[in-house]
């Protein structure tokens, strides 16, 4: 394989951000503490421009590296939400990590490090570049969730998700191997290349073409599932979830929810169009059995949480069993995959706007977790309790948000396949309970007077925090009220990948 020009300018994107990254961490090395300043406007100018590259490939239906990655609607929209879910955690971070001393270019480098993996993991093309991609981006963000070492919460949590994580990287690992070996023993590469090199035989159109009934590929495909379920906290491979949420600074919370979510399910969605196709109701009924289980286990746990945090590490479990069902039914329809398209780019502006709102509300002994801390908010700062009850609501998909019209758009595809009309009978009864225990942070904000000497601080610094707070309102509102335009968006990219 030659490296050339037009490799180059499709991996622009990702270049952008590793590039960036680069320039944060040096310019951290030779600035002084008041100098830190400019860290954030780094980040975001690399963003934008890595947003405005995915922007210029809309259109293009490309290869690069030989067919390693693959430049197409999915890869930019999904690429999209990335950046975006990066841009706001950045501009939630601005203020927090000053008041948290840990304003460090470290911090800017690694979260443009796994939105770079993330990226890449849209584009990927073969097992070997989603493997790449996964823990380019999963190892950035071990070292996120524990960036503040001197909270005994944060360590423990890196810690456990760190070892979760080399857990779940074995079983992807084994699961790409015999995928590897059922390609080679079945002769699945034949009609890609005249003379098929070893990358050819990782690529995902060869899987396509490897009988449904192969041995090795259902073991290497069930293990390669186990792999990727971890990565979105699917249930059984959840438990990392609320420690992770729980011991993370609030701005990298929002951002590992977002952008995981946004890599993962891009790199399943393109496996689940071009490499799977022909698996059968069998696997189906496997994966809509694991999307029942999590969306039942994350909202029934949530009900019994008073840290606010861990109700929305359950909360963001119970919405992976969401996207699971429209990755079960994108098999049959392309509007389903469109949906969870959708679904993700709402999750990620909702999510990000919930855990901003932790940020903006910190202080310096720490952030308000508990929902009993938020009792009163509406009487001292009614913005900020707006803001809340609009994410809250949008969780709960409840008109007319973002949230509701994600939930609206899979659950009716699964209801027009009859196969799976009782996978959206439990989504819509799990979406039911969570809005339990969402109105619940809603009743503590309007309904409870502050604990005595309790304090909200404003300062003066937060412009961050409020701005991103004010594009994730906008956006939760204009999704829920105005999709037509990105779900054009969505079906446009789903089409370039079939």
């Amino acid at each position: 394989m030659t490296l050339g020009a037009h490799d180059l300018q499709l991996f622009s994107p990702v270049l952008i951000l590793l590039g960036t990254a680069a320039v944060a961490v040096t310019a951290d090395l030779y600035s002084g503490k008041i100098e830190r300043g400019a860290l954030p406007f780094i980040s975001l100018g690399g963003t934008v421009a890595a947003a405005i590259s995915l922007l210029s490939l809309w259109g293009r239906n490309e290869e690069a590296f030989g067919g390693a990655l693959r430049i197409d609607g999915l890869a930019v929209v999904m690429g999209l939400a990335a950046c975006a879910a990066t841009a706001l955690s950045v501009l939630m971070s601005a203020s927090y990590v000053r008041s948290s001393g840990i304003d460090f270019g470290e911090y800017y480098g690694l979260m443009l490090t796994a939105a770079a993996g993330a990226v890449m993991l849209a584009q990927a093309n073969d097992l070997m570049s989603v493997f790449l991609g996964i823990e380019i981006m999963s190892i950035a963000v071990y070292c996120l969730t524990g960036i503040t070492r001197d909270r005994e919460k944060s360590t423990e949590a890196a810690m456990k998700y760190f070892i979760m994580g080399a857990f779940s990287t074995g079983f992807l690992l084994f699961g790409i191997a015999l995928l590897y070996g059922a390609v080679v023993t079945t002769g699945g590469t034949e009609g890609i290349l005249q003379s098929p090199s070893q990358s050819s035989l990782l690529r995902l159109d060869a899987l396509a073409r490897v009988p449904a009934n192969t041995p090795l590929l259902a073991a290497g495909l069930a293990l390669f599932l186990v792999g990727a379920a971890f990565k979105v906290g699917a249930v059984p491979f959840h438990a990392w979830t609320p420690d992770a949420y729980e011991g993370a600074p609030a701005p990298v919370t929002g951002f590992m929810a977002g952008v995981v979510k946004a890599g993962v399910f891009a790199a399943l969605l393109r496996s689940a169009t071009v490499a799977f196709p022909h698996l059968g109701l069998e696997w189906g009924g496997a994966l809509a059995f694991l999307a029942a289980a999590t969306m039942v286990v994350g909202n029934v746990c949530a009900l019994a949480q008073t840290n606010l945090k861990r109700l929305l590490a359950y909360s963001s479990i119970g919405h992976t069993g969401v996207i699971l069902v429209g990755i079960v039914v994108a098999s049959e329809t392309e509007h389903a995959a469109a949906a969870v398209l959708f679904y993700v780019i709402a999750y990620v502006v909702m999510t990000a706007g919930s855990f901003g709102l932790i940020s903006l509300l910190a202080r310096e002994g720490g952030e308000l977790e508990d929902i009993s801390q938020f009792s009163g908010l509406a009487s001292r700062r009614p913005a900020a309790a707006a803001a809340m009850t609009l994410f809250m609501a949008s969780l709960a998909g409840i008109p007319p948000t973002a949230g509701f019209m994600g939930k609206f758009l899979i659950f009716r595809e699964a209801i027009q396949n009859r196969e799976f009309l009782w996978l959206a009978i439990t989504g819509i009864a799990a979406s039911v309970v969570s809005a339990y225990y969402y109105l619940k942070i809603v009743v503590a904000m309007y309904m409870r007077d502050p604990a005595k000497g309790e304090e909200f601080p404003k300062g003066e610094d937060r412009w961050g925090a409020v701005l991103g707070l004010g594009l994730a309102s906008i956006a939760t509102i204009a999704l829920g009220i105005c999709p037509a335009k990105v779900l054009e968006w969505c079906n446009a990219a789903i089409q370039s990948v079939r």
